[in-house]
């Protein structure tokens, strides 16, 4: 376990969540994976937690220093006068495949997936930026995989950028040390100060971060927005949400979620709705 990683499992206990470190070792995990389905890859998380009355959560931690751009704007004021003025948001480089293949692990696990940006450099501060997985799968795919995605295809627009004056968003290969892959920056906000600024393709494209301060007195239960008072009064699912899951679980020849609740409907859903998609339109994902 690196330092980063201990950062966050260090906050697990102190919140008494039971968690388990995944080694990411070579030959430490079951091979079964790759003979299973060898052209679908698994990226393994670092982290599983469990919450009581919940369930379990996967979470991959990466330590990144955020990068900083500056972009400035031109808005027209109501007596017709020009205000100009900047503004400065931060960004990350993260790997597409990484994300593909974490949706992998979720798809299979059926166990709801987090990425969460820590930078261990000014970890004083202790905030973090969590990401559910799936989110930045179904949106950024829509622009990397417009082919898979035709019902939100992007691919007539020439280029898609943040901020009118920002580099246009799109894969790009880079080397980290001896291994190269695909990038693209991902834009990590921590407050609204991106509302009303953002391109118009852009905002189709933005995924918000859950910013949670390690260093204090915050939970999962903050991350995933429920209350002790909730779970026990879990409801059943509605019927047009059985009805939809069924039809993915019959599709992708799935089972049920064990629990009949809202909640792990809900997981199921949201973790295997794109794939569905994909074989319902005929389309073949190209990372297959």
């Amino acid at each position: 376990m690196n330092y980063s990683e201990g950062l966050v499992a260090d906050w697990l206990t102190r919140q008494r969540c039971h968690w388990i470190y995944v080694d990411q070792e070579n030959y430490h995990h079951a091979d079964g994976v790759k003979r299973s389905d060898p052209g679908r890859p698994l990226h393994r998380p670092d982290l599983l937690a469990f919450l009581d009355g919940f369930g379990s959560i996967a979470i991959d931690v990466k330590d990144y220093e955020l990068k900083h751009r500056v972009a400035k704007f031109d808005v027209l004021l109501p007596n017709d006068e020009e205000y100009s003025f900047e503004d400065k948001f931060s960004w990350i480089d993260i790997s597409w495949s990484e994300i593909i293949h974490l949706q992998n692990f979720q798809n299979v696990s059926n166990i709801p997936t987090w990425i969460c940006i820590i930078n261990t450099k000014n970890s004083t501060k202790g905030e973090t930026y969590w990401f559910r997985v799936d989110k930045i799968f179904n949106s950024y795919g829509r622009l990397f995989f417009p082919s898979t995605m035709a019902a939100y295809e992007l691919a007539d627009i020439p280029e898609v950028r943040y901020f009118d004056d920002w580099p246009s968003i799109k894969l790009q290969s880079k080397s980290y040390g001896s291994t190269s892959d695909d990038y693209f920056p991902l834009l990590v906000s921590d407050d609204d100060s991106t509302d009303g600024l953002l391109t118009e393709y852009a905002e189709e494209l933005y995924v918000r971060p859950s910013v949670l301060n390690i260093q204090k007195k915050t939970s999962l239960k903050d991350l995933i927005q429920i209350r002790n008072a909730e779970l026990p009064n879990e409801v059943e699912p509605t019927r047009d949400q059985f009805r939809y899951a069924y039809d993915i679980a019959k599709a992708l020849n799935l089972d049920l979620p064990a629990e009949r609740t809202k909640t792990a409907f809900r997981d199921f859903i949201k973790a295997n709705e794109a794939t569905f998609q994909m074989k319902k339109r005929g389309t073949k994902p190209s990372w297959k």
